[in-house]
């Protein structure tokens, strides 16, 4: 209106002002928007809801929603922008869905496309069974612990569940559209040969049967090589978290020194208590090999191992530990030397999940066939620990693996993860001291890799250290042990003391 006379009139700068129309006109930017539903790959029919989530500085006004390119719907109600949309307007098959915001400003974003398929016609016309083929595992490959399942299908209708077989018996499903994809324990077979197929359904309830697949299960490690014939006592040496090293880098430094200390001592064996290879075993050739191999030469073959979740491996099915050390990374396995009974565990399996019930019910069917009177077992992570900053906390997770040694009177139990030595009293599970029963521990973290300072103490501990890289030298005799911390070059801390078999 115009200005009457006596009005004062005030002009407002345009960079003041503040007004929404103002600020619209010097908004460039589109809304965020994506697809939430149909998910991709998805079969609808009927009547379905169209999900969108949008978002804008300055505010979602309107959602429009395209079907291979048309638009089908719009929605001005917002904020939750979702639409019933008619299947039945399009043929059954594959489409595409788009979704396209606007801000107040006028600005349009465009989500990405969404594939998904229709199928709406009356199925009993429909006699065409969808096509399947196994994609995971690969013909020929060799799996163990918990390992993936994939397959690819596909139907001019949809496809709407696969299931997978070995050896004609059903051991997954999948109802959740494609990618598709399970996992499988294969602990629940025979190590061997075995055969897979999948099947697909589509809507109108046809089937289809993929060729089959033939692979290999391997959960029972093999047997390691006997150690060489020896009368009397009986020299083990033992470590853990070794090396960083690449190349010419590993010609010095502590992780060289604590491998000359294990090379001294001329062991039987050597118990490699996880972590080989930092930052994981991608690089073990050219860094932890170069020290103890170049396998089958050197220390290489003397090494009976056990693998520490992330540097050796990172899941239920990865292999890359196994291809190097040629025994699964998620199962157990036992040997004896001498008087005494050794046992590998795989903590790693509890880290991921994979099979631990079935490790503990082999552990106690090995302890109770056991015919040795000294029991001695080692894997990554420990349950008794000093707290250090990087590892505040026990593996509280393998405690009935402690439960069940105790039970079975051993003797040992031997660990790395922590970068540090420590020694435990004989002690219950509960953290008991036990000088008749109890178990005790080292953790002997210590070698080579850059050490962890202590935050603060534990039950039961009788002496630990974390300046000295080294290894824990073990003289099994019939009846008792001695234990020596072997110092390696450069280090002032050492240890040494005896004990007897239950």
């Amino acid at each position: 209106m115009d200005a009457a006379a006596g009005d004062i009139v005030t002009s407002i700068p345009a960079q003041y002002d503040d007004s929404a129309a103002a600020v619209n006109r010097g908004d460039r930017t589109a809304p965020a928007v994506a697809v939430t539903s149909p998910a991709a790959g998805t079969t609808v029919s009927e009547t379905v809801t169209l999900n969108v989530s949008a978002s804008d500085k300055r505010g979602v006004v309107e959602v429009d929603y395209y079907v291979d390119g048309g638009l089908v719907e719009q929605d001005t109600s917002g904020p939750d922008w979702s639409q019933a949309w008619n299947s039945a307007g399009v043929a059954d098959g594959s489409h595409s869905l788009v979704a396209k915001a606007r801000d107040a400003a006028g600005n349009w974003g465009t989500s990405a496309a969404v594939s998904f398929a229709v199928h709406n016609a009356a199925t009993a016309s429909d006699t065409t069974a969808p096509s399947v083929s196994v994609t995971a595992p690969l013909a020929g490959a060799t799996v163990s612990a918990v390992t993936a399942l994939t397959a690819i299908a596909s139907d001019a209708a949809g496809v709407m569940q696969v299931k997978w077989y070995v050896d004609g018996t059903e051991v997954a499903w999948d109802g959740n559209g494609a990618p598709w994809t399970q996992t499988w324990d294969s602990t629940r077979v025979a190590d061997g040969t075995h055969q897979m197929v999948a099947k697909a359904a589509d809507a109108a309830g046809n089937w289809g049967t993929s060729a089959a697949v033939a692979f290999a299960v391997r959960n029972a490690s093999p047997p390691p090589p006997p150690p060489p014939p020896m009368t009397g006592a009986n020299v083990v040496m033992a470590a853990a978290d070794f090396t960083a090293c690449q190349g010419s880098g590993c010609t010095s430094g502590n992780s060289k020194a604590v491998r000359d200390v294990i090379a001294a001592a001329n062991p039987e064996i050597v118990l490699g208590l996880g972590d080989f290879q930092y930052e994981n075993i991608d690089t073990i050739s050219n860094g932890f090999d170069l020290l103890y191999g170049a396998k089958p030469n050197g220390l290489w073959p003397l090494f009976r191992t056990t693998a520490g979740p992330t540097h050796d491996v990172s899941s239920c099915t990865d292999t890359r530990y196994a291809d190097y050390f040629g025994r699964p990374a998620m199962s157990g396995y036992s040997f004896d030397l001498g008087a005494w009974h050794i046992i590998q565990l795989p903590s790693a399996s509890y880290r991921y999940g994979c099979g631990t019930a079935s490790v503990l019910s082999w552990l106690k069917n090995d302890l109770a066939s056991s015919t040795t009177r000294c029991t001695l077992a080692f894997w990554h992570e420990p349950y008794w620990t000093r707290p250090t900053s990087e590892h505040p906390t026990r593996t509280s997770a393998v405690r009935p693996w402690v439960q069940a040694l105790y039970d079975a009177n051993a003797e040992l139990i031997l660990s790395g993860h922590q970068h540090n030595y420590q020694r435990f009293a004989p002690q219950t599970p509960d953290d008991q001291l036990d000088p008749a029963r109890g178990i005790r521990s080292f953790i002997v973290g210590t070698g080579g890799i850059g050490t962890y300072g202590f935050t603060g103490s534990a039950a039961n501990l009788e002496t630990s250290d974390a300046t000295t890289y080294g290894a824990l030298k073990l003289t099994l005799s019939d009846g008792s042990y001695d234990f020596q911390f072997v110092r390696a070059a450069g280090g002032t801390f050492t240890d040494s003391g005896t004990g007897t078999c239950h």
